[in-house]
């Protein structure tokens, strides 16, 4: 994951060689050296007016200040940009797009990235989504990596030379550099021509960080009414529509837990290992989660061997089961029979995923569950974390929601 941060005078120095050798290259066009020469002068003229220091803090910006950003990963810068939102225009204006291209990233990983930041701050300024170019961005066009990427993703751009990128293609671009599933890009294209949802909106739940992209799908595609989970319209006090989202919201925490520990295994003991790649989706029918990894991957919390190897390219099945000690009896008739149809179509290995509640159970009625589930050759995967955690969590991203731009 990388880092937008503001640009600072002392952060432009450090980082200046890596951007001068890109443009003192002989291949370098003429323009991305005036992109240069611009942004230097963006980043002090606000080191003049506002002063702020990551360290000793200081005067931020608002909206309609230009602002420079800079974005790196690991401390490897991949790109900067200055922007302001534009009171006359109603859009983003954007003064700078400079990217860099380290060898262990896609050519347009840094245009990617400078993109969805670009869309994004457009959404959370309040405007449309259009971007505008000053002459200072190549030459007054378009940038030839966002007209690359939007050829990539097969998003049309009506005419590349007037420096804009109208409302209609960023939304577009948005939905596509977001990466969900087809499946659910069509349900969110749907919703939003019926004007329930805006697609502007379910992105930059992605790009705030207020759910990850998994646990959007799972949102969509696995709830009646994902527009009221993903806008977080319900209030506590409508009892039954605020359970049924928090129901779905406690789902997808509990599949974030199982996911961030998929791919980063257990960092306990003093180090994070670099991510697992890890590719996932939502099957809507069964409300289950399918995980393939390009290499051996450790399954965590099995019940009660604790952990199994799968072997790489394998696929695992985990439908999931958000249900509190109250309902682990009650439904676990059903819950082994869609599990079982899973994995009888699929021929993979499957398991149930609930939450923690179940350590709590009396010892019998554990073991009642256990051997039924052995019976059906169905795995459980019990979650360190209990329901109550979980809902806490839930709540405390159903009410961000309600934050984020209507």
């Amino acid at each position: 994951m990388g880092t937008f941060r503001i640009l600072t005078a002392t952060d432009y120095e450090q980082l200046k060689p890596m951007l001068a050798r890109g443009a003192r290259a002989k291949q370098a066009p003429p323009e991305r050296q005036r992109q240069l020469q611009r942004l230097e002068q963006r980043v002090q003229k606000y080191q003049q007016r506002f002063r702020y220091d990551h360290a000793r803090g200081g005067a931020l910006p608002q909206n309609h200040d230009w602002r420079p950003y800079r974005f790196t990963v690991q401390n490897v810068l991949l790109g900067a940009t200055v922007v302001r939102h534009s009171r006359e225009h109603n859009c983003l204006e954007v003064d700078a797009f400079l990217t860099a291209h380290p060898r262990e990233y896609d050519q347009l990983a840094a245009a990617q990235a400078l993109t969805c930041f670009l869309l994004s701050e457009a959404y959370k300024c309040g405007g449309s989504l259009e971007l505008r170019f000053t002459p200072h961005v190549a030459g007054g066009h378009l940038p030839a990596e966002l007209c690359a990427l939007a050829e990539r993703h097969h998003v049309p751009l009506a005419d590349a030379s007037a420096g804009r990128l109208p409302s209609s293609a960023a939304r577009l671009l948005y939905l596509a550099l977001t990466g969900f599933a087809p499946a659910v890009q069509q349900r969110l294209l749907a919703l939003d021509q019926a004007g329930a949802l805006t697609l502007p909106r379910a992105c930059y739940a992605v790009h705030h960080g207020v759910w990850s992209r998994e646990q959007v799908e799972l949102l969509t595609l696995g709830s009646r009414r994902p527009e009221r989970l993903l806008a977080g319209l319900s209030q506590p006090q409508q009892r039954h529509s605020y359970q049924e989202d928090l129901l779905h919201a406690r789902a997808a925490v509990l599949t974030g837990r199982l996911d961030r520990r998929l791919r980063h295994g257990d960092s306990t003991e003093g180090y994070v290992p670099a991510p697992l790649a890890l590719r996932s989706s939502f099957l809507p029918a069964p409300y289950a989660m399918a995980y393939v990894a390009g290499e051996a991957l450790t399954i965590p919390w099995i019940y009660p061997q604790r952990s199994a190897e799968l072997p790489a390219g394998s696929r695992l099945l985990a439908v999931v089961r958000a249900r509190d000690s109250a309902d682990f009896l009650h439904h676990l008739g059903d819950d082994l029979r869609v599990a079982q149809q899973l994995r009888e179509r699929a021929a993979q290995p499957t398991l149930i995923l609930i939450p923690g509640d179940f350590v709590d159970l009396p010892v019998a009625q554990r073991q009642r569950m256990l051997k039924a589930c052995q019976e059906a050759k169905i795995g459980l995967l019990v979650c360190p974390e209990s329901t109550l955690n979980l809902d806490t969590e839930a709540a405390e991203r159903l009410a961000l929601s309600r934050l984020l731009r209507i």
